[in-house]
Protein backbone atom coordinates (compact mmCIF):
# COMPACT_ATOMS: atom_id res chain seq x y z
CA UNK A 1 0.00 0.00 0.00
CA UNK A 2 1.20 3.66 -1.14
CA UNK A 3 0.48 7.52 0.36
CA UNK A 4 0.77 9.67 -1.73
CA UNK A 5 1.95 13.15 -0.31
CA UNK A 6 0.96 16.44 -2.24
CA UNK A 7 3.61 19.61 -1.40
CA UNK A 8 3.17 23.20 -2.75
CA UNK A 9 5.45 25.34 -4.08
CA UNK A 10 6.68 26.36 -0.60
CA UNK A 11 7.13 22.33 0.44
CA UNK A 12 4.35 22.57 2.61
CA UNK A 13 1.96 19.67 2.64
CA UNK A 14 -1.44 20.15 1.62
CA UNK A 15 -2.75 16.66 1.30
CA UNK A 16 -2.15 12.76 1.95
CA UNK A 17 -3.74 9.91 -0.07
CA UNK A 18 -4.03 6.34 0.81
CA UNK A 19 -3.54 4.19 -2.64
CA UNK A 20 -3.39 0.69 -2.63
CA UNK A 21 -5.58 0.19 -5.89
CA UNK A 22 -6.99 1.39 -8.97
CA UNK A 23 -6.04 4.63 -10.35
CA UNK A 24 -5.69 8.51 -9.09
CA UNK A 25 -6.77 11.46 -11.30
CA UNK A 26 -4.70 14.53 -10.96
CA UNK A 27 -5.41 17.94 -12.25
CA UNK A 28 -7.55 21.30 -11.04
CA UNK A 29 -11.34 20.27 -11.96
CA UNK A 30 -12.80 19.29 -8.48
CA UNK A 31 -13.92 15.94 -9.76
CA UNK A 32 -10.36 14.65 -9.82
CA UNK A 33 -9.35 12.43 -6.79
CA UNK A 34 -6.26 15.16 -6.41
CA UNK A 35 -7.46 18.51 -6.84
CA UNK A 36 -4.95 20.92 -7.33
CA UNK A 37 -6.46 24.47 -7.06
CA UNK A 38 -3.96 26.85 -9.56
CA UNK A 39 -3.73 27.63 -13.45
CA UNK A 40 -0.58 26.24 -13.72
CA UNK A 41 -2.17 22.29 -13.58
CA UNK A 42 -4.67 21.68 -16.26
CA UNK A 43 -8.20 20.75 -15.31
CA UNK A 44 -7.36 17.29 -16.79
CA UNK A 45 -3.45 16.92 -16.42
CA UNK A 46 -2.26 13.43 -15.27
CA UNK A 47 -3.22 10.31 -13.25
CA UNK A 48 -1.39 7.56 -11.37
CA UNK A 49 -1.64 3.87 -12.10
CA UNK A 50 -0.42 0.24 -10.71
CA UNK A 51 0.97 -2.05 -13.01
CA UNK A 52 1.93 -5.38 -11.97
CA UNK A 53 1.87 -3.43 -8.27
CA UNK A 54 4.58 -1.29 -9.69
CA UNK A 55 3.53 2.50 -9.84
CA UNK A 56 2.84 4.44 -13.08
CA UNK A 57 2.13 8.06 -13.74
CA UNK A 58 0.80 9.14 -17.13
CA UNK A 59 0.20 12.97 -18.66
CA UNK A 60 -3.21 12.85 -19.80
CA UNK A 61 -2.11 15.90 -22.26
CA UNK A 62 -1.67 18.74 -19.43
CA UNK A 63 -0.71 22.40 -21.52
CA UNK A 64 2.08 22.68 -18.87
CA UNK A 65 3.35 18.86 -19.07
CA UNK A 66 4.41 16.37 -16.05
CA UNK A 67 7.74 16.47 -15.53
CA UNK A 68 9.84 13.33 -13.33
CA UNK A 69 12.99 13.67 -11.61
CA UNK A 70 12.82 17.32 -13.73
CA UNK A 71 12.47 16.28 -17.08
CA UNK A 72 8.97 16.00 -19.38
CA UNK A 73 8.02 12.72 -19.30
CA UNK A 74 6.56 11.54 -22.86
CA UNK A 75 4.46 8.54 -22.12
CA UNK A 76 3.70 6.14 -18.94
CA UNK A 77 6.75 6.34 -16.97
CA UNK A 78 7.26 4.27 -13.86
CA UNK A 79 8.12 5.75 -10.31
CA UNK A 80 8.90 4.77 -7.07
CA UNK A 81 9.53 6.54 -3.55
CA UNK A 82 12.82 8.25 -4.50
CA UNK A 83 10.87 9.64 -7.68
CA UNK A 84 10.45 13.45 -7.56
CA UNK A 85 7.21 13.83 -9.29
CA UNK A 86 6.13 17.74 -10.32
CA UNK A 87 2.63 18.90 -11.85
CA UNK A 88 2.50 22.53 -12.38
CA UNK A 89 4.04 24.31 -9.10
CA UNK A 90 3.41 21.00 -7.18
CA UNK A 91 5.19 18.13 -6.23
CA UNK A 92 4.28 14.27 -5.61
CA UNK A 93 5.84 11.65 -3.93
CA UNK A 94 5.36 8.30 -3.21
CA UNK A 95 5.56 6.74 0.92
CA UNK A 96 5.38 2.89 1.33
CA UNK A 97 2.83 2.24 4.18
CA UNK A 98 3.45 0.24 7.08
CA UNK A 99 0.79 -2.40 7.64
CA UNK A 100 0.67 -4.08 10.93
CA UNK A 101 1.33 -7.85 11.02
CA UNK A 102 -0.98 -9.57 13.62
CA UNK A 103 0.77 -12.79 13.21
CA UNK A 104 4.25 -11.47 14.86
CA UNK A 105 2.38 -9.72 17.89
CA UNK A 106 4.17 -10.69 20.85
CA UNK A 107 2.17 -11.77 24.32
CA UNK A 108 3.72 -10.90 27.76
CA UNK A 109 2.63 -12.63 30.62
CA UNK A 110 3.66 -12.06 34.23
CA UNK A 111 6.04 -14.11 35.45
CA UNK A 112 5.09 -16.45 38.30
CA UNK A 113 7.19 -16.17 41.51
CA UNK A 114 9.40 -19.02 42.69
CA UNK A 115 9.77 -20.42 46.23
CA UNK A 116 7.16 -18.81 48.23
CA UNK A 117 4.94 -21.16 49.65
CA UNK A 118 0.97 -20.84 48.67
CA UNK A 119 -1.15 -19.13 51.45
CA UNK A 120 -3.50 -21.83 53.04
CA UNK A 121 -6.96 -22.09 52.45
CA UNK A 122 -9.52 -20.39 53.81
CA UNK A 123 -11.45 -22.28 56.69
CA UNK A 124 -14.79 -23.50 55.89
CA UNK A 125 -17.86 -21.17 56.26
CA UNK A 126 -20.55 -22.37 58.76
CA UNK A 127 -23.79 -23.55 57.17
CA UNK A 128 -26.74 -21.10 57.60
CA UNK A 129 -29.53 -21.48 59.89
CA UNK A 130 -32.69 -23.15 58.26
CA UNK A 131 -34.99 -20.43 56.87
CA UNK A 132 -38.47 -20.07 59.30
CA UNK A 133 -41.64 -21.87 58.22
CA UNK A 134 -43.79 -19.88 55.98
CA UNK A 135 -47.19 -18.16 57.90
CA UNK A 136 -50.73 -18.84 56.81
CA UNK A 137 -52.14 -15.97 54.94
CA UNK A 138 -55.37 -14.25 56.59
CA UNK A 139 -58.53 -14.88 54.71
CA UNK A 140 -59.60 -11.83 52.33
CA UNK A 141 -62.65 -9.60 53.40
CA UNK A 142 -65.94 -9.84 51.87
CA UNK A 143 -66.72 -7.25 48.92
CA UNK A 144 -69.48 -4.95 49.63
CA UNK A 145 -72.84 -5.45 47.87
CA UNK A 146 -72.55 -2.87 44.84
CA UNK A 147 -74.62 0.08 44.95
CA UNK A 148 -78.62 0.08 42.59
CA UNK A 149 -78.17 2.21 38.99
CA UNK A 150 -79.01 5.24 39.07
CA UNK A 151 -81.98 6.06 37.36
CA UNK A 152 -82.25 7.68 33.68
CA UNK A 153 -82.58 10.97 32.68
CA UNK A 154 -85.36 12.08 30.69
CA UNK A 155 -84.68 13.35 27.42
CA UNK A 156 -84.25 16.63 26.84
CA UNK A 157 -86.75 18.51 24.38
CA UNK A 158 -85.89 19.15 20.93
CA UNK A 159 -84.38 22.09 19.66
CA UNK A 160 -85.49 24.15 16.79
CA UNK A 161 -83.60 24.71 13.54
CA UNK A 162 -83.40 28.52 12.77
CA UNK A 163 -84.51 29.93 9.95
CA UNK A 164 -82.65 32.47 7.79
CA UNK A 165 -83.81 34.59 4.44
CA UNK A 166 -82.03 33.60 1.10
CA UNK A 167 -79.17 35.72 0.74
CA UNK A 168 -79.83 38.11 -2.37
CA UNK A 169 -76.51 38.76 -4.97
CA UNK A 170 -76.65 41.72 -7.56
CA UNK A 171 -76.88 40.29 -10.64
CA UNK A 172 -73.08 40.17 -13.18
CA UNK A 173 -72.64 42.55 -15.40
CA UNK A 174 -73.09 41.94 -19.00
CA UNK A 175 -69.92 40.28 -21.44
CA UNK A 176 -69.08 41.85 -24.78
CA UNK A 177 -69.85 39.91 -27.33
CA UNK A 178 -68.02 36.51 -27.70
CA UNK A 179 -67.17 37.49 -31.71
CA UNK A 180 -65.43 40.78 -30.68
CA UNK A 181 -63.76 39.91 -28.09
CA UNK A 182 -61.85 36.77 -30.35
CA UNK A 183 -61.24 39.17 -32.90
CA UNK A 184 -59.27 41.82 -30.69
CA UNK A 185 -57.46 39.04 -29.06
CA UNK A 186 -56.18 36.98 -32.56
CA UNK A 187 -55.33 40.15 -33.76
CA UNK A 188 -53.09 41.24 -31.39
CA UNK A 189 -51.24 37.73 -31.66
CA UNK A 190 -50.71 38.08 -34.96
CA UNK A 191 -48.93 41.53 -33.64
CA UNK A 192 -46.69 39.82 -31.64
CA UNK A 193 -45.98 37.00 -33.47
CA UNK A 194 -44.67 38.78 -36.60
CA UNK A 195 -42.91 41.61 -34.04
CA UNK A 196 -41.35 38.44 -32.57
CA UNK A 197 -40.11 36.56 -35.67
CA UNK A 198 -38.93 39.94 -37.63
CA UNK A 199 -36.63 40.18 -34.24
CA UNK A 200 -35.21 37.01 -33.97
CA UNK A 201 -34.60 36.75 -38.10
CA UNK A 202 -32.41 40.30 -37.57
CA UNK A 203 -31.00 38.81 -34.53
CA UNK A 204 -29.42 35.51 -36.32
CA UNK A 205 -28.43 37.64 -39.16
CA UNK A 206 -26.33 40.12 -37.59
CA UNK A 207 -24.79 36.80 -35.20
CA UNK A 208 -24.13 35.04 -38.86
CA UNK A 209 -22.46 38.22 -40.08
CA UNK A 210 -20.26 38.73 -37.04
CA UNK A 211 -18.97 35.30 -37.12
CA UNK A 212 -18.19 35.04 -40.89
CA UNK A 213 -16.06 38.52 -39.91
CA UNK A 214 -14.29 37.03 -37.15
CA UNK A 215 -13.82 33.77 -39.25
CA UNK A 216 -12.22 35.73 -41.95
CA UNK A 217 -10.09 38.13 -39.45
CA UNK A 218 -8.93 35.00 -37.79
CA UNK A 219 -7.62 32.93 -40.74
CA UNK A 220 -6.00 36.08 -41.27
CA UNK A 221 -4.02 35.93 -37.99
CA UNK A 222 -3.25 32.55 -38.64
CA UNK A 223 -1.37 32.99 -41.88
CA UNK A 224 1.02 35.91 -40.01
CA UNK A 225 1.17 33.39 -36.91
CA UNK A 226 2.75 31.38 -39.49
CA UNK A 227 5.42 33.49 -41.02
CA UNK A 228 6.42 34.36 -36.83
CA UNK A 229 6.35 30.60 -36.01
CA UNK A 230 8.88 30.37 -39.34
CA UNK A 231 11.14 33.07 -37.98
CA UNK A 232 11.44 31.66 -34.19
CA UNK A 233 12.16 28.16 -35.38
CA UNK A 234 15.82 29.26 -35.06
CA UNK A 235 15.32 30.66 -31.44
CA UNK A 236 16.69 27.91 -29.25
CA UNK A 237 14.74 30.54 -26.71
CA UNK A 238 11.65 29.55 -27.80
CA UNK A 239 10.77 25.94 -26.73
CA UNK A 240 7.55 25.48 -28.50
CA UNK A 241 5.28 26.95 -30.94
CA UNK A 242 2.52 25.05 -32.36
CA UNK A 243 -0.78 25.45 -34.42
CA UNK A 244 -3.34 22.77 -33.75
CA UNK A 245 -4.83 21.01 -36.80
CA UNK A 246 -8.03 22.78 -37.14
CA UNK A 247 -6.23 26.34 -36.94
CA UNK A 248 -8.50 26.76 -33.39
CA UNK A 249 -5.10 26.90 -31.42
CA UNK A 250 -1.91 28.71 -31.22
CA UNK A 251 0.38 27.72 -28.47
CA UNK A 252 3.80 28.85 -27.53
CA UNK A 253 6.12 28.01 -24.70
CA UNK A 254 9.48 30.52 -24.20
CA UNK A 255 12.15 30.35 -21.60
CA UNK A 256 12.25 33.14 -18.94
CA UNK A 257 14.43 32.47 -16.23
CA UNK A 258 12.34 35.51 -14.53
CA UNK A 259 9.58 33.42 -14.09
CA UNK A 260 8.94 30.60 -11.38
CA UNK A 261 8.28 27.70 -13.37
CA UNK A 262 11.46 29.04 -15.64
CA UNK A 263 9.47 29.80 -18.80
CA UNK A 264 6.15 31.71 -19.88
CA UNK A 265 3.52 29.80 -21.70
CA UNK A 266 0.56 31.20 -24.19
CA UNK A 267 -2.64 30.30 -25.49
CA UNK A 268 -4.43 32.11 -28.43
CA UNK A 269 -7.87 30.52 -29.04
CA UNK A 270 -11.00 30.74 -31.53
CA UNK A 271 -13.16 29.86 -28.60
CA UNK A 272 -13.00 30.09 -24.90
CA UNK A 273 -10.65 26.93 -23.61
CA UNK A 274 -12.47 25.57 -21.22
CA UNK A 275 -15.42 25.69 -23.72
CA UNK A 276 -17.08 28.18 -21.69
CA UNK A 277 -19.33 30.93 -23.08
CA UNK A 278 -20.67 29.41 -26.60
CA UNK A 279 -22.13 31.48 -29.49
CA UNK A 280 -19.95 34.50 -28.43
CA UNK A 281 -17.48 35.41 -31.28
CA UNK A 282 -14.37 36.46 -29.00
CA UNK A 283 -11.00 35.72 -29.39
CA UNK A 284 -9.20 34.44 -26.20
CA UNK A 285 -5.53 34.88 -24.92
CA UNK A 286 -4.25 33.19 -21.81
CA UNK A 287 -0.90 33.35 -20.17
CA UNK A 288 -0.30 30.60 -17.21
CA UNK A 289 -0.49 32.16 -13.89
CA UNK A 290 -2.29 35.24 -15.03
CA UNK A 291 -6.28 36.05 -15.62
CA UNK A 292 -7.43 35.38 -19.28
CA UNK A 293 -8.31 38.29 -21.72
CA UNK A 294 -10.78 38.61 -24.40
CA UNK A 295 -11.27 40.63 -27.58
CA UNK A 296 -13.70 41.03 -30.30
CA UNK A 297 -11.08 41.44 -32.50
CA UNK A 298 -8.40 38.59 -33.60
CA UNK A 299 -6.20 41.57 -34.57
CA UNK A 300 -6.09 42.87 -31.24
CA UNK A 301 -5.30 39.55 -29.82
CA UNK A 302 -2.28 39.15 -31.62
CA UNK A 303 -0.93 41.91 -31.57
CA UNK A 304 -1.28 41.47 -27.70
CA UNK A 305 0.30 38.12 -27.99
CA UNK A 306 3.24 39.27 -30.48
CA UNK A 307 3.79 42.17 -27.75
CA UNK A 308 4.05 39.89 -24.95
CA UNK A 309 6.75 37.27 -27.36
CA UNK A 310 8.80 40.64 -27.96
CA UNK A 311 8.95 41.50 -23.95
CA UNK A 312 10.30 37.72 -23.32
CA UNK A 313 12.86 37.65 -26.27
CA UNK A 314 14.03 41.16 -25.75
Amino acid sequence: MWTVVVTDGQGKVIGEYPWAQGSLTIGRDQSRSIALPSKTASRKHARLDLVNGMPVVVDEGSANGTQVNGATIKGPTRIDENSKVEVGEYKIALQRAMEEDDGERTVMMRPKSFGAAAPPPPPPRAAPPPPPPPRAAPPPPPRPAAPPPPPPRPAAPPIPAPSFPAPSFPSAPAMPKAADSMGDITSQFERQLQSVRAYREESQGQTLNKKAKVDALWATMIQAMRALQTKLSTDKRVLSFAISRDSNEVSVKIADAREKRGHRYFLLTRNHPEGKFSGAEKVYLREFGREDDSFDEPSKAMEELIMRIASTLA
